[in-house]
Formats: structure tokens, sequence, C-alpha cells
């Protein structure tokens, strides 16, 4: 029995050893390099907000340069290369004993055995994107061996991207196996949210997102009183630095404290690829989307299981009782450097304790309080107001404004009695209209993670299919359009959270606009750059529908392209960093956009490679074994995806 009992402890003390170790370093018999001798300066780490998804990796700065030599951190079999003008641009990946990978990416060319491999693959049939897995070539690359030279492909500016994954392929943060920059600079904070979250709920008075700067005093963030009532979260906008650095990065940890409690823990250690475009929720959206701050919500909203999230009290959301309840938020880095916000939630009773009554979620649309669901009079939406083809978060009073429900009943209040605090009136099949003179047509749908929404405006020929598990959680989306214009314009506006996974919206457009379909796709507007940017299309002439894939609530425009891609200013130069010579020529499409995978490029009677820099906008012809002679005949033909061409000859001399 005392031998049990001694094994029993033993066992114990390994497993609560075994879990330290794996938290300062997940992988603890590995060894990693340092992959560059670019500079040992991070401009970016694990877990930060990028446009629709979690950065996956460690940046490392390059200063603005490129050509600066990227190291195999471990010993691995090179499993896999990929070359694109987009996303990784050229990367390298290679797995390790244990099944883990490594991954180096935006190179600016790969080292002469593993460009050999590109060049086989690329000159197939001479395309430009390549991903390939190629373990079966069973080729093994030691530490600390030459893979290729740092630079901008993809996307720039020029930097390393480093990044680590678990053998079934998720992310984490490199910062567990052991890399690190000098660090004694804690977190700080530029900002707080409160949201409402419950029907009752109201922050400073208002039923909208209330944010506020801190002041600093002792080096704490205090963000002073707020009145709330009803249920609310907080979120943080909260960065952190290293030592000598300009560039700001994310937190590793974050704690919610109130009365002494606590109420949420999250810390990036690492997430499935299949959560990484949670990020959309983790952060609170409509600031994110209104370029207002990347704040980090302290709560966890319906749907999201984010593996950050270690612990939380009613999942982060706060209903407290009337009275003063201080709040404490901890922002720690992956060094334990810590900074510290303080504040002071100020919580009333709704007046006379009753509840206004509400759709819940679609008050967050028109904010209805009518007990005759089919009425016409002066109504003002309470929550997003249309302006501009959007809604925004204000109110306004529209004449003439009708609700109709078309196929199902709508169960209201009929006094303010009848919904107490924390409730809300259900809406059980809520599929109806919203028309007036200043609105176009209008359907408003409920769309379900776990269902299939077929969403249908005959008279104007729309169709939204969200197929299960495009929506985070239960979301109102309303759908318009004006098929008739000049250029049919299209709104898909859901309340306040964006879709997890695309959606399909299909349109019945007149026969005019299939002379040549190939020409005809959806466009989406960007104000800041005053230009269209193509939505990725698929036609069908036979019904005169085009379809378009939305990854994004917004407008949409139907345009024809009919213009070809414009080509100019050929150059010939020489790299410094290897020496090799190219060939380019500027090129530009302001509609469809540059098929390059489908474009040429032939010099003095040899057709190359026609890489593309969409950010640089220019087309470099690459060929091995490419010498230019004293005077060079090209041609080159580019297309952009409408079938539009573009052909250009030119000599230049060396």
């Amino acid at each position: 029995m005392p031998n049990k009992f001694f094994v029993l402890i033993f066992f114990l003390i390994c497993v609560i050893f075994s879990g330290v170790s794996a938290q300062e370093n997940r992988y603890p018999g590995a060894d990693y390099l340092w992959p560059t001798n670019a500079s040992e300066y991070m401009s970016a780490t694990f877990g930060e907000t990028r446009a629709a998804h979690f950065h996956a990796a460690v940046d490392i700065g390059t200063w603005g340069r490129e050509g600066y030599d990227v190291y195999a951190s471990r010993d691995g079999l090179l499993y896999r290369i990929g070359v694109s003008p987009y996303g990784y641009g050229k990367v390298v990946y290679l797995q390790h004993r244990d099944g883990t990978f490594s991954l180096y990416a935006h190179m600016q060319d790969f080292s002469p055995e593993i460009r050999e491999i590109v060049d086989e693959l690329q000159f197939e049939n001479y395309r430009y994107s390549i991903d390939k897995v190629i373990a079966d070539r069973d080729i093994h690359i030691s530490r600390g061996t030459v893979i290729g030279r740092s630079g901008s492909t993809g996307i720039g500016p020029p930097h390393l991207h480093f990044e680590l994954r678990t053998p079934s392929n998720h992310p984490f943060n490199p910062k567990l196996a052991g890399l690190h920059v000098p660090d004694t600079t804690p977190p700080f904070f530029s900002g707080l949210a409160v949201e409402p979250i419950s029907a009752d709920a109201l922050i400073n008075g208002k039923k909208e997102i209330y944010t506020r700067r801190p002041r600093t005093t002792s080096s704490v963030y205090d963000f002073g009183t707020i009145p709330v009532s009803g249920t609310v979260g907080l979120a943080v906008n909260v960065s952190d630095r290293s030592d000598n650095a300009r560039n700001v990065y994310a937190v590793y940890e974050l704690e919610l404290e109130i009365d002494g409690q606590n109420y949420f823990y999250s810390r990036a250690d690492s997430f499935s690829y299949d959560h990484s475009r949670k990020m959309l929720v983790d952060r609170v959206w409509p600031l994110l989307s209104a370029r207002q701050g990347a704040f980090q919500r302290l709560h966890i909203k319906d749907g999201n299981d984010l593996e950050f999230y270690v612990s939380s009290y009613n999942q982060g959301r706060i209903r407290l009782d009337p009275g003063k309840h201080p709040f404490r938020v901890l922002a720690r880095d992956y060094y334990g450097n810590e900074s510290v916000a303080t504040g002071i939630l100020d919580v009333s009773a709704n007046d006379n304790g009753i509840a206004r009554p509400v759709f819940k979620p679609a008050s967050e649309y028109y904010g209805v309080s009518e007990s005759d669901p089919d009425f016409t009079q002066t109504q003002t939406i309470q929550a997003l107001t249309w302006n501009k083809g959007w809604f925004s978060p204000k109110s306004i009073t529209l004449n003439n404004l009708k609700i109709i429900p078309y196929r199902a009943l709508l169960r209201m209040a009929r006094s303010f009695d009848e919904v107490r605090p924390g409730e809300s009136v259900q809406l059980f099949d809520p599929v109806f209209d919203i028309v007036s003179d200043e609105l176009p047509k209008t359907r408003v749908f409920r769309a379900i993670p776990e269902r299939d929404l077929v969403a249908r405006i005959p008279d104007i020929g729309v169709k939204l299919h969200a197929p299960a598990g495009a929506v985070f959680d239960t979301l109102y989306v309303s759908v318009s359009g004006q098929s008739d214009a000049e250029t049919p314009v299209y709104h898909i506006l859901p309340a306040k959270d964006p879709f997890r996974r695309p959606v399909n919206l299909t349109v019945e457009l007149d026969e005019k606009w299939f002379e040549n379909p190939e020409q005809v796709s959806f466009y989406t507007f960007n104000s800041r750059r005053n230009s269209y940017n193509p939505v990725s299309t698929t036609r069908d002439p036979e019904s005169r529908t085009i379809t378009g894939r939305i990854s994004e609530p917004g407008t949409f425009y139907v345009r024809r392209d009919t213009l070809g891609p414009e080509i100019s200013s050929p150059q010939l130069f020489r790299r410094r960093s290897d020496q090799r010579w190219f060939i380019s020529v500027n090129v530009k499409d302001d509609n469809s956009g540059i098929d390059f995978n489908n474009s040429e490029f032939i010099v003095n009677g040899v057709r190359g490679i026609p890489a593309y820099d969409p950010f640089g906008g220019v087309m470099r012809y690459y060929h091995p074994e490419f010498e230019p002679r004293s005077e060079n005949e090209a041609s080159v033909i580019i297309r952009d995806y409408a079938g539009n061409e573009t052909e250009y000859s030119f000599v230049i001399r060396r």
C-alpha cells in the first residue's frame, strides 16, 4: 500500500511539472535556430489582428531590404513549397521528426536546390502559382542550411514570416519554442469599449457601444466611472512592445476581475486554422470594421469556441446588482511584464424595473414596438440608419415606413408589463419586408448557424444562400437591391456580426448583360482608393444569373469589364542579391484584375514565367537560363479575368 501511495504521488508530481515545462516550451526537446541573419527584431507577434484572421506567426524585420539568408530552424523534411502573388508568396514548409512544422514565407527566392524543383513545377504549364506537397521526394535539410532569401512576395513590406505548427497543422506561438527578444516593456492600454448585450442594456444612457480613453497615473490606466444597466461586456484596445522596438504587438494574456472575482482569462498559445476567422468576433467587429481600433473582447460571444479562452464566469458577461462595482483588467506579455487598467461600473436599475418590449435581435435593425405588425406610419429606426448605401448606428425618422410580415406571425408584447428585465419578445419565423419611399425594397431573414438559409426576393430577382456554418450565431440579415438600375446594386447587411464563412448572392439580370457573360462580375467599391474591387463571380447564361461569393457584408455592384489591361515601362535589370537578370513591364487593370497564370511573356523567342507582383503592379519575365543580348526582342500578352487581353511588343537593349 505505501508503495502504491508513493507511486501515485510521484505520478502527480510528474504531471504537474510536465505541464509547467510544456507551458515554458511546448516542445522542450526541440532546439530552434533563429531563422535569418537579417535581424533579431520581431516586427509582429503571434495572435495579432489581421484583415480577417489572426496572425499565425512571428515576423522578423529586415529593415526594408531583401536578400538576407533564411535558415532551416531545425533538421527537417522538405514537405511543401509554394509560390503566389498573394498570401505567403514564396514559402517553404519543413516537417520535423516530432511531427511539427516550420514555415518560412514571403521569401524573395529559394536556395538553388529548392529553386530547381520550383522551376520544374512552374514550367510544366508556364504558370507562376504553385502549391505542392513534395514529401515523397524524401529531401532532408539540416538545421542552419540556407533555404532561401528574405523578401516581400505575397505581401510587403520586406520581412520574414516564421510560423510553427503542431503535427495537426495548428499554428502555435513560436515563443513557446524558445524564440525570444529582450523585453522588459509592459503592455499599454489605449481604450476601453463597453457593449450592450441584453435587450435592456444601456451604457451611459444609450443602447450603443461606448468607448473611452484612459487616464494614466502611477503606471495604472484609469477608465473612470461608467454608468451601465442590464447585461454588458467589456473590451480593451491593448498592445505591447519589446525593448527598443517601435512596432506594436498583441498581448499574450488578458484577465478581467470585477469586485475581486475572476470573470475572464485568455492566453494566446495556439489556435486551429478552422477558427482563424473567429478573430472577427474575438474583436469588437463594428469598431474594427469602422477602423476605430482592434478592441479585444473580455467576454465570449455565443458560437465562439476559440482556443485562447482558458476560463470565464458567465462567459465574461456582466450583469450586476445596482451600485458601484470596481473592475480590473490585467494585460501581460509572454515574459511576464504586466499592466493594469481599472475603472468602476456604476450600475442602475431600469426605470420601474421594466424592460422596453423589443425584438431581439431584430431590434438591432429596426427597434419596432408596435402591437400591430402590419402598419404604415412615421417610425424611427432605432439602431441602424440608411446613409449613402449603408446602415449607420444612428437614429432617423422615416415617413411612411411599413413592416410587412409575409410568411409567419410575429408575437409582440401588448404592453410594457409583458416583458420583464432580461427577457425579450420572440420572433418565431421572422421574415418580413421593410417598405419606405426612402429605402429600396428590403427583406429581413434570420440566419441560424446550424441551418441552411435560402432567402429570396422574387420581384427583384435576388437569392441569398447562407450554408450551415456561415454565421457565428443567430443573425438577422437584410437583403435589398435595385436590379433595374443602370448599374444594378445590392445590399447585404447583418446587424452586428460578420460572416463566418462566405455566402452566395445570386441575381437575375436582363439579357443584355449576357452578350459576353465572362465580362460581367460583382464588385465592391473602395471609397478610400476610389476604385472598384472584383468579387469572385460565376455566371449561368442559361438562367441569366450571376453568383458572387460574399465574404463580408456590404454593397455589391454589377459591372461589365470590356477593357484589356494596360502595359507600360519595360525595363531590363539585374537583381543585386543573386545577379540574376529580369525584364519587367508595369501592368494595370482597374476592373476584373490581372489573370497572371494565363498571361504570357516571351523574350528572344523563349517563353518564360510571368512573375506577377500585384502590389508593385509589375510583371517580370523569369527564365533560369536568361542572359540578355545586346538587343532583346520581347512580347507580352496580359489577360484579365474577364477574358480581355492586351499584347505588347518591344525591343530593349542591354
